[in-house]
């Protein structure tokens, strides 16, 4: 009869807890005697001393888990597991979880909360490959884990893959010290999937560091656009074109960026939006930049005024580029066009350093080594000495636009009108 059947399941769970000296627990207890499709695993249980145990942990859990390899009806009908309650699941326990789901037997099992325990990489790999596995789970909640980079990346390697083979539908990853890098990968992976992916809590010290150092920027880009006005309002009418041009790059620049990291948990349209706009700001501020130079030392100049040409045309593909190419290679291809533009100046670099004299060539090369070398933290998008690679970026991207603004001040308009150079 049904009776004899749950009392042989309690016996069974109780001589298991016996045999790995842990305090049966009453929500396992009820699951067994009501025989109900979902397992909520709560954090306190009385002891044999009086005392209430702080956790259900690893070792909580194996005669559960004992009893649920063993008897495959408890298994099978097995809906919803919730152990968020439990607050002691570490890596072990995790990777016992893990082989639970992605048993066969486990056919009707649609949601897993783990949120708050402590599964750690190894945990989250185990867990990652049985949702693989898994035919029936639909949500997946990790809320809390503090599993980082290491764990989300292996969580976007999942979403890579595509929904038809890790089938969820839902996938909470909040709170669990993502850098923002890894969240875009996150993001990225799961785009056009019917898949509600939750991040919000990750990246907050990351944005504010990021929002706030290019905030910085724009003000001082803000100020600065005010003293370049004035100097160029004297200056040839090219010149204050130029310098108009290179004003607006640069604010348009630091307003994107500033923008980009404040909206950051608006959701993935905005956020994909406001990345587009960031980036495409890239190819505007390099495209600028040349205008005040090649404008003042070569004016009228055919090859530097094709040169300017092209740079315009690039930076107005890249953009195009940016906004409408999703191919695995889009951020090679950027970093390609961003590099390029930036050192096409090669070929007339020397003359113009002539021109411009010692000082402001040394802001001039700055500047553009401080570009450069600010690449490898945007490539590797993780932490260096426990800063965001990505602040460490706009740090560098800072310098390069403060080296360049200050050569255009004060070495490049006092020279406007000063060189004559005939149409070749």
């Amino acid at each position: 009869t049904r009776t004899e059947d749950v009392q042989k399941l309690v016996s069974w769970y109780l001589s298991n807890c016996t045999e790995y000296q842990v305090v049966p627990s009453a929500d396992v207890l009820t699951f067994l005697k009501l025989g109900g499709s979902s397992l909520t695993l709560n954090r306190y249980h009385n002891r044999k001393d009086g005392w209430r145990s702080p956790c259900f942990g690893d070792l909580d859990l194996q005669p559960l888990a004992v009893l649920l390899e063993a008897e495959a009806s408890l298994l099978g009908r097995l809906q919803v597991l919730d152990v968020s309650g439990a607050r002691g699941v570490g890596p072990s326990g995790a990777v016992q979880l893990a082989q639970l789901i992605g048993s066969p037997r486990a056919s009707k099992l649609v949601s897993l909360n783990l949120s708050g325990q402590r599964p750690g990489v190894e945990g989250v790999a185990a867990l990652v490959d049985a949702v693989r596995r898994s035919k029936s789970l639909r949500s997946l909640e990790m809320r809390s884990c503090h599993f980082g980079d290491a764990g989300g990346e292996l969580f976007a390697a999942l979403l890579e893959e595509g929904q038809e083979v890790h089938g969820l539908e839902r996938l909470d990853l909040e709170n669990n010290f993502i850098s923002f890098h890894t969240c875009q990968c996150l993001q990225q992976a799961s785009r056009g999937q019917k898949l509600q992916l939750q991040l919000v809590g990750n990246q907050v010290l990351d944005e504010v560091m990021n929002a706030v150092s290019h905030g910085l920027g724009l003000l001082l880009a803000i100020v600065g656009s005010v003293f370049l006005g004035i100097a160029a309002s004297e200056k040839p009418y090219h010149c204050k074109v130029a310098v108009a041009l290179y004003c607006i790059a640069l604010n348009v620049l630091y307003i994107a960026s500033t923008l980009f990291h404040s909206f950051y948990a608006l959701g993935p349209t905005v956020v994909w939006v406001f990345g587009v706009l960031d980036h495409c700001a890239i190819y505007l501020l390099i495209a600028g930049s040349y205008c005040p130079f090649l404008s003042v030392f070569f004016p009228g100049a055919l090859s530097e005024q094709k040169l300017l040409v092209s740079l315009w045309v690039m930076a107005f593909s890249g953009m195009i580029t940016t906004a409408f190419y999703r191919g695995p290679q889009k951020k090679w291809i950027e970093l390609s066009l961003y590099l390029g533009m930036g050192w096409s100046c090669a070929g007339c670099l020397s003359e113009m350093m002539a021109r411009m004299g010692p000082e402001g060539s040394r802001l001039l090369v700055a500047g553009g080594l401080f570009y450069t070398g600010g690449v490898p933290f945007f490539v590797k998008g993780k932490r260096t000495l426990g800063v965001p690679d990505h602040t460490i970026w706009h740090i560098f991207v800072l310098a390069g636009s403060m080296s360049h603004y200050f050569c255009v001040l004060w070495y490049c308009v006092p020279l406007a009108g000063k060189f004559n150079v005939q149409l070749q």
